[in-house]
């Protein structure tokens, strides 16, 4: 090597970083399925003491470079303990913690042999560190709850005491600036794609059209924004510091500038990603259901008994309606009041109202089971119970609602539909169809009740 200056990043460690950045891959995955506080703190903590790792090898190729068979084997089995932990990491607090573990020890106990060949025995200062966090992590993968978190503090502990305990042995560390800046610069790089890959798995399985083109080229502006912002002059400038520093200076400089300084960058990134992931493919839809509870905890004092309780059944609903305790109703069906009306339940003057923004509405359907022994029968019964016909005759002899869509009749049955009697408190079909706002989906039922019952009735 003839100076310093010359060392650059090798295609090995490049790839040493893609198996890495595969771990924000994971986190992002995680934290994207589980947005709590709990799920982000496992996040950070997974993520730290990996980071710190790899941290740990790239100051490593900066000081040994792989350019020998034995030291890029060597790095290279490096590789297979970060993907180990990288696999693990879903699972680190539930279940995967030890494999976890034991791929960290491996990652430790190379990058600490590696280290030795060019340093010796002064390595021991921040190898023993390390080793002591990976077997801390090792057997916080046999424990549970607090005590496996505490275990999970001992190596961020040890990233705050390790660079004092070495600092002795790192005077001796001569920093390589173009390596050590434009390494992490490639890093960075590859985590901005993370986020461009999150936009395709974001889409994936959605009809594209116009309208989702435009917002994944957004989303590859917000990455191209990113790297706008870090590439445009700053690392120019980080190379130009590092290069001037006093050689003293460099080791606290770039680990500071590095290490500490890099945590929320990326962070930063798998928290995007994983807002990218989750919503690219809804940017359309109506805001979840946070505006819709605080909208429902505001009215809570001006419900029935202030909303400190609810009536239990749609039956006791109705009778607190007929007797004049509660202002109004609710129903699935539209013929619902004319019914009651008719029966002598409720009283002549009740009508049914719709808001202006639209009302919940789903269409009737029949299907076929997927084991039925005449399927192709069972299809000609369908098409006659769906065709419009069946259901004017049968609206005809039994009442009720026209089960079909209008916008799928002829001129005729339109208005054959249209004359069809109806009760004093039914509403035109017509205005039920322009009102209608499709139902969600029914995998959110439950996390609606569940949110109605947490953040309203129970406050």
């Amino acid at each position: 090597m003839r100076a310093e200056e010359e060392l650059r990043v090798s295609t090995l460690e490049l790839f040493f970083d893609l198996v890495f950045v595969f771990t924000l891959t994971q986190l992002t995955g995680l934290l994207a399925d589980d947005l709590s506080a709990a799920g982000m703190v496992r996040v950070v903590l997974i993520f730290d003491v990996l980071f710190w790792m790899y941290g740990a090898y790239a100051w490593l190729t900066n000081q040994v470079p792989p350019d020998r068979p034995a030291r890029r084997l060597l790095l290279i089995l490096a590789m297979a303990a970060f993907l180990v932990c990288a696999l693990a990491a879903p699972q680190a607090f539930d279940g995967g913690g030890v494999a976890f573990g034991l791929g960290y020890l491996l990652v430790v106990l190379v990058h600490g042999g590696l280290y030795a060949q060019g340093y010796g025995a002064v390595v021991l200062r921040f190898a023993a560190p390390n080793v002591l966090a990976a077997l801390s992590l090792i057997v916080a993968g046999l424990l549970r709850g607090p005590a496996a978190y505490a275990l999970w503090a001992v190596p961020v502990l040890g990233q705050l005491l390790t660079p004092w305990w070495s600092a002795r042995a790192a005077t001796r560390l001569r920093v390589r600036p173009a390596h050590f800046v434009e390494r992490h610069g490639l890093l960075l790089i590859v985590a901005l794609g993370e986020s461009v890959v999150a936009i395709g798995i974001g889409l994936g399985g959605e009809r594209l059209d116009l309208g989702l083109f435009a917002v994944a080229v957004l989303g590859l502006a917000l990455a191209a924004g990113l790297w706008w912002t870090y590439f445009a002059g700053d690392e120019q400038g980080a190379e130009h510091a590092l290069t001037t520093a006093p050689v003293e200076r460099r080791f606290r400089l770039a680990n500071n500038a590095y290490f500490y300084a890099f945590i929320p960058m990326l962070l930063g990134v798998i928290v995007l990603a994983a807002g990218v992931k989750k919503s690219i493919g809804h940017v359309g839809d109506p805001l979840a259901a946070g505006p819709a509870l605080a909208l429902l905890r505001d009215m809570k004092p001006y419900l029935w008994r202030r909303g400190e309780t609810f009536p239990a059944t749609l039956a006791e609903l109705d009778r607190l309606f007929a007797n004049g305790e509660i202002d109004f109703s609710m129903n699935y069906s539209p013929t619902f009041a004319s019914d009651k009306i008719a029966r002598g339940e409720f009283p002549g003057s009740v009508r049914t109202f719709v808001p202006d923004e639209g009302t919940i509405a789903d269409y009737s359907f029949l299907a076929i089971p997927f084991n039925a022994p005449h399927p192709a029968a069972a299809l000609v019964v369908i098409n006659e119970l769906m065709s419009p016909a069946h259901a004017l005759q049968r609206a005809r002899a039994v009442g009720g609602l026209f089960p079909l869509r209008l916008d799928t009749l002829n001129g005729g049955e339109r208005e054959a539909v249209e004359a069809l009697p109806r009760g004093p408190a039914t509403l035109p079909l017509t205005t039920l169809a322009s009102r209608r706002i499709q139902d969600a989906h029914a995998g959110y039922v439950d996390r609606f009740e569940r949110d109605w019952r947490v953040e309203v009735l129970q406050r």
